[in-house]
């Protein structure tokens, strides 16, 4: 997961360099290594868009950050992670995401941790084979 430093760290262009060199270097290290952003939509317009070579997931920050529409966030990154909306809809889930979650991307992880973990959810027959759960073996 790439989160965008103009968005978490606050922009500093010492910082933003440091996070694209990093994603180099991982690309050139694991040549097969999966990537999901959480970002603004303007990220892909620069450096970033220039490195990826292979096809990536997004989700944007945005739905997070503006209004506090945390849920459009979790639906959006369920999604993304091949669940459907219904899946994600569970009050108590979310609510235990977001407690634990810092900012965006915290409960990006949180979401990715979670479903990893629990084995209900590694019997869904429903989700498409690109999928990202089905691509990183959940």
């Amino acid at each position: 997961m790439f989160d965008d430093a103009s968005v978490h760290f606050g922009g500093g262009k010492e910082q933003r360099n440091a996070s694209l060199g990093l994603m180099q270097a991982l690309q050139r290290r694991f040549p097969n290594i999966r990537l999901l952003l959480v970002s603004g939509p303007n990220i892909l317009d620069g450096a970033l868009k220039e490195i990826m070579a292979k096809e990536m997931h997004y989700v944007d920050i945005g739905v997070w950050e503006y209004d506090q529409q945390y849920l459009a966030f979790i639906n959006q990154v369920g999604g993304a992670c091949g669940f459907k909306r219904s899946q994600l809809a569970n009050d108590d889930f979310t609510k235990i995401l977001l407690d634990k979650a810092h900012g965006a991307s915290g409960a990006l992880i949180q979401i990715l941790q979670t479903l990893a973990r629990n084995p209900i959810y590694k019997a869904c027959p429903s989700l498409p084979v690109e999928s990202l759960r089905n691509m990183w073996k959940f």
